[in-house]
């Protein structure tokens, strides 16, 4: 009676399945993001959650330590709702212990433990929903739950149940057909292998169906991995429908194969297409009409109406002259002339003498030991809370270099000393040794020391430094100003302070360079483009190099927004004096002392074909993008490559182990 009740005479069991037919299954992993690993699975009408945790440190006694591999701990139990009695079901009853323990042999066969010695993993499964295959269900829960771990495994653990009906095997028992009255098996295999991790019966069988019985739990199993129904490892996330003979899935494994395979086949012809790609995205970029005109963005910046009165362009000179003669008969800095000359022109007169070690011998002097002093003078604001400075400063370079923008700067503080519209103190700054001097001055004013440096306290401090303007002139005639951005890292300013620059230049009539190179307007001929090219080539491979390129890249590591002028002297026949050089800085002085707040609205990162057009970010991180997808095409490759020697190793252990046995 029961026979014709689980099995009808066409051959179909009460779910309209056939004998060796699986009951749908569904399963999901990392359903939990805190545990180590966590899968839910549903096999037909039965629902297991299963989670792990570890390996770590053994919990609880220390004689459950195993020093040669791991200790896996398992737990079982059944929600309150799982069945249609609801009744509390504990955890140390006597069908969880025993549950508990058939899991626990399972996957000490399956998990490499002897790779995690004097360690512990926890596996609990707890069974949400139960209409038979219970252990199946745990089994096939806990081997997802283990691989989201990422826990080594020999294989992936299938199990299954198998039953007999009218001398019949029935695979993936339901809960009618389990507790129908006839015999059941519970079966689990490591598949690759074929070898049993652990087999149970629940009632006496004669010996000539065991075989049979057997083969179709196998059978069942090999079915639950040949057909997906346990993911890869490498799937976070999954789902698998199938019932007889047809299967949708979101995770094929053979689709996930044929794409491995031809991604890898591809893999070179893919990576010559991006490189390609953002070359000629990156090439492109440098054509006039693929980038915006310059603007400025701070309005109280906007304009430069503003009238410069500076005139002591040749007085400047005759300074830079006297203080090459006290720096040559000082052999150095001049210093004390330094303070006598910024005292006389009505400004705080300080020193910072400094030392740095170096880790290599100087060049010229073969010196270890690097010594210096860096005189900088503070003008006040007379309108002004005096909270915020600007800064400028001329290095003292050794030998003729730099002599006329030492007088520049000190003229200048001359002349900003008569002028009554500043609201925030100038520091002008003539430091020793160039960059050394810089930092150790931008440690002592800002209280810090990245660099190990020795130094002497500030005695003398301005507000907030909002923007700093470094000058370097070695000529008395200038043809040029070279505008020199990049600093430390490959920071760069504020891209307003590079169009104030400009402005101020197309106003007062001087011509202006960027990377050395001049402005162009025949943007439309080949030799027009190529030196658009240049100039931005040149600006990627100074910021690559990592390193300052001007004395003002030290100060955007404070986020002050810096540059350097550099004169240049190309022997043209346009020509530009020192008064003219005055003016540039006095109106782009002006302007700044006009602001509220840092500049900010602009652009910080950017690249400058020329000083009239430039590429934001958004415009040339694409290039970058195709060229950083080649690394990862490469390393998906690589990735492949290892994971089919594993898998070929993987085999011969296992061939090797079933030799053995």
């Amino acid at each position: 009676m029961a026979g014709l009740e689980l099995l009808s005479d066409q051959g179909y069991r009460l779910d309209g399945r056939k004998p060796s037919e699986l009951r749908k299954v569904q399963a999901r992993m990392g359903v939990f993001a805190q545990a180590d690993g966590s899968a839910y699975i549903e096999q037909g009408n039965t629902k297991a959650l299963a989670v792990v945790y570890g390996p770590h440190e053994v919990r609880g006694s220390r004689s459950k330590t195993l020093h040669d591999r791991a200790v896996i701990n398992c737990q079982y139990s059944m929600a309150t709702f799982s069945t249609a009695d609801r009744k509390r079901r504990p955890h140390g009853d006597r069908k969880s212990s025993e549950m508990s323990l058939h899991l626990k042999q399972t996957f000490e066969a399956a998990v490499l433990t002897q790779l995690y010695p004097r360690s512990q993993i926890d596996i609990y499964v707890k069974i949400l929903q139960s209409d038979g295959g219970n252990y199946s269900a745990c089994v096939n829960a806990a081997t997802l739950a283990v691989i989201d771990a990422g826990i080594p495994m020999r294989d992936y653990v299938c199990a299954c149940t198998a039953g007999f009906v009218e001398d019949t095997p029935l695979a993936d028992l339901c809960h009618a057909e389990e507790s129908g009255g006839g015999t059941s098996l519970a079966l689990a295999l490591l598949p690759r292998g074929g070898q049993i991790a652990l087999l149970q019966m629940d009632a006496r069988l004669h010996q000539d169906h065991l075989d049979g019985l057997i083969e179709a739990a196998m059978k069942a199993c090999k079915d639950l991995r040949t057909r997906a129904a346990v993911a890869p490892a490498e799937d976070l996330c999954f789902a698998v429908h199938f019932g007889g003979g047809d299967m949708g899935l979101l995770s094929d494994p053979n689709r996930r194969r044929a794409l491995t395979n031809l991604l890898t086949r591809l893999n070179t012809p893919l990576c010559v297409v991006c490189y390609v790609a953002g070359l000629a995205w990156f090439m492109g970029l440098a054509f006039e009409p693929f980038t915006l005109r310059t603007y400025m963005s701070e309005n109280a910046m906007g304009s430069t109406m503003v009238e410069e009165k500076f005139g002591s362009g040749e007085r400047a000179l005759a300074t830079g002259r006297e203080f090459a003669a006290h720096k040559k008969r000082a052999d150095g800095m001049p210093v004390e002339w330094l303070m006598k000359a910024m005292q006389s022109r009505g400004l705080e007169v300080y020193t910072q003498s400094f030392s740095r070690t170096l880790p290599f011998p100087d060049e010229n002097k073969e010196r270890y030991m690097v010594r210096g002093t860096n005189v900088y003078g503070i003008l006040r604001a007379p309108r002004g809370p005096r909270t915020e400075a600007l800064v400028l400063t001329a290095p003292c370079s050794p030998g003729n270099r730099n002599n006329q923008a030492v007088g520049l700067l000190l003229d200048l503080a001359q002349y900003f000393r008569g002028q009554i519209y500043w609201a925030k103190d100038i520091i002008f700054l003539v430091n020793e040794h160039d960059l050394i001097g810089i930092q150790s001055w931008l440690e002592g004013y800002h209280h810090t020391n990245t660099t190990g440096m020795s130094w002497t306290p500030l005695h003398g401090r301005a507000g907030s430094i909002q923007a700093a303007l470094s000058l370097e002139l070695s000529t008395d005639v200038i043809t040029s100003l070279d505008l020199v951005l990049e600093g430390l890292n490959g920071q760069l300013p504020n891209l307003d302070l590079a169009n104030l620059f400009y402005a101020f230049c197309q106003k007062i009539g001087v011509m202006c360079t960027i990377q050395g190179k001049l402005q162009r307007d025949d943007w439309d001929s080949s030799s027009g483009y190529n030196h658009a090219v240049q100039t931005m080539l040149l600006m990627v491979l100074k910021q690559a190099s990592g390193r300052p390129w001007g004395d003002h890249g030290l100060f955007l590591r404070y986020h002050i927004e810096a540059a350097s002028l550099r004169g240049v002297n190309s022997f043209r026949s346009y020509k530009t004096d020192v008064t003219t050089i005055g003016k540039l800085l006095e109106g782009m002085f002006r302007k700044l002392n006009n602001l509220l707040e840092r500049l900010h609205q602009s652009y910080f990162f950017y690249l400058l074909p020329s000083l009239s057009r430039f590429v934001s970010i958004g415009y040339y991180m694409p290039a970058f993008g195709l060229l950083a997808l080649i690394l990862l095409l490469r390393a998906l490759d690589l990735w492949v490559q290892l994971g089919t020697q594993a898998t070929g190793m993987e085999d011969g252990l296992v061939e090797a182990e079933q030799v053995s046995q």
